[in-house]
């Protein structure tokens, strides 16, 4: 917003940040059809963390259009390990599940916050752009 100016904005929905909900809620509204502002900006540090993405989110990001770009960048989970990293005397040992145990390929996929939120970001510039 430019803060040189007095001039009042309105809107039907305002999404207040825009890290990875904040930018697929405003992007989603906005292909609802709802006038949108969104407010913020997209986190730019990611320090290593990453998200799984799973059947429902996948479904998400294909229905905001973005999961094509989403899938060049992301890594398939193939395999689960569960570690109990509770530090107690005797822990149990890890358990580790395959998809292909389930006939799946993947159980889904892995990616970096911040090349999420870059994705999700560039969809949502495009949407201002147009608008």
């Amino acid at each position: 917003m430019d803060r040189t100016t007095d001039a009042a904005l309105s809107c039907e929905v305002l999404v207040v940040g825009a890290g990875l909900a904040g930018l697929a809620a405003a992007i989603g509204f906005a292909h609802t059809g709802f006038d949108v502002i969104l407010c913020g900006a997209p986190e730019g540090a990611g320090g290593g963390r990453t998200v799984a993405l799973f059947d429902s989110s996948i479904r998400l990001l294909e229905r905001l259009g973005v999961w094509a770009g989403v899938a060049t960048q992301a890594a398939p989970l193939r395999g689960l390990r569960i570690v109990d990293d509770t530090g107690a005397l005797w822990s149990p040992p890890p358990i580790e599940f395959r998809a292909g145990e389930i006939g799946l390929e993947e159980f889904g996929w892995n990616m970096e916050n911040v090349g999420l939120v870059g994705i999700l970001a560039v969809a949502a510039r495009a949407l201002r752009d147009c608008a």
